[in-house]
């Protein structure tokens, strides 16, 4: 046989049984090591009792996740793992038992990964609608707010906050709860701008504002909306045609809704940003209450999607 072929097999099948998981304690990490070579994509994700982690790397033979927060000192994490190769792919779980000690609550443990986190962000321009007399009518007619699709643009889905936004969903819950997790926490992270003197509307990218922890409250507003795309939640953003005033929107059951308390009469004057049309009225949502309690998730289905792996010497 080929000797080139044999080589190209053992670098591109996975063996279950050579493959490490791991944990790091310097590093607070699950590390999943000894991929085959040719591993052109692998993703991790870590859940515990009240939180979850996930990375994806490309072109990699060992993946780090950072464990997700808890409250318990003794916890059970559960690892799921996919990666594959050109010849081959493998999906498949482990559960480790780690004992630490706890020193902070969740809530501060979240805002210090978020911190940790937003440093590694990439720099990101937002790419500006060229001027036109489209732009120009538009101006004319609804004031300086950018063109719809600058802002679907702002806050979609973005390989580079995947990792981050993870984070905020904790094992088990509801929508809402990671929704309103992420707006209690953004609202203690970024740190607001002056608006007076400021072009209206003008907004920079989400990445920038994570990574600065500073903007203006439509900036603040749209990290919020993003990181809620990127958990999968459904967003939006909506202004005050009588004040100005940019909220960030959720879609729960009941209909879209705000954060903030505004009275009903003032919510009449909300006009939607993103998306352009929002069936049904707009509403201060009520914070949901977390009342039980939850356990760290079981993937132990996965393993059935692992015996295709050669487990062979």
């Amino acid at each position: 046989m080929d000797k080139a072929r044999v080589r190209d097999g053992i670098h591109n099948i996975f063996r279950l049984d050579r493959i490490t998981v791991e944990y790091i304690d310097d590093e607070d990490t699950i590390r999943v090591s000894n991929l085959p070579e040719g591993a052109l994509e692998t993703f991790a994700r870590v859940d515990s009792s009240c939180g979850s982690n996930q990375r994806h790397l490309d072109r990699s033979t060992t993946i780090d996740i950072r464990l997700p927060v808890t409250n318990k000192e003794y916890e059970d994490y559960s690892i799921i793992v996919y990666s594959a190769t050109r010849n081959d792919k493998i999906l498949f779980c482990e559960t480790k038992q780690i004992t630490k000690e706890i020193n902070s609550n969740p809530e501060d443990q979240l805002q210090r990964m978020f911190e940790d986190l937003s440093s590694s962000l990439p720099e990101v321009t937002i790419a500006r609608k060229r001027d036109g007399i489209r732009k120009f009518l538009r101006v004319k007619l609804l004031g300086p707010i950018p063109h719809p699709d600058e802002f679907a643009e702002a806050i979609a889905k973005k390989d580079y906050l995947v990792e981050l936004a993870s984070i905020f969903r904790f094992a088990n819950e509801a929508d809402a709860m990671t929704a309103w997790r992420i707006n209690d926490l953004i609202n203690k992270t970024i740190k607001l701008k002056p608006s007076l003197g400021s072009t209206p509307y003008d907004f920079q990218s989400v990445a920038n504002t994570i990574r600065m922890r500073t903007g203006f409250v439509l900036d603040r507003e749209l990290v919020k909306a993003s990181l809620g795309i990127n958990c999968g939640l459904e967003m939006g953003l909506a202004y005050d045609s009588n004040g100005g005033s940019v909220y960030a929107l959720f879609k729960a059951e009941s209909g879209w809704g705000l954060f903030q308390n505004v009275s009903s009469q003032n919510t009449r004057h909300l006009k939607p940003i993103f998306p352009e049309s929002l069936p049904g009225s707009i509403r201060a949502m009520v914070r949901p209450v977390h009342t039980n309690e939850t356990s760290t998730p079981s993937y132990a289905w996965a393993n059935a999607y692992s015996c295709s792996a050669d487990t062979t010497a």
